[in-house]
């Protein structure tokens, strides 16, 4: 599959199914954009960072959601 530096995707809960879910669609490189919100801030910095650091494998823009599910920080990634 080639990437689609259009396509979007926003997660809601990053738990265990979820982040499979963003890890599968970054590794298949299906995505150009993934928000990511969780009611829990560490634990959503905590897997924002750890998909920073695979960043070299994962290309895609990265973001945190806020408050209101808009991206408050990112991370770009380029092949």
């Amino acid at each position: 599959l080639k990437t689609n530096n259009l396509s979007k995707v926003t997660l809601v809960g990053c738990g265990a199914v979820g982040m499979a879910c963003v890890y599968a669609m970054l590794s298949r490189e299906v995505v150009g954009e993934v928000v990511i919100a969780d009611i829990d801030k560490k634990k959503l910095e905590g897997e924002v960072m750890d998909l920073n650091h695979a960043g070299s494998f994962l290309h895609a823009n990265v973001k945190a959601a806020g408050e209101h599910y808009e991206g408050y920080y990112c991370y770009h990634y380029f092949y």
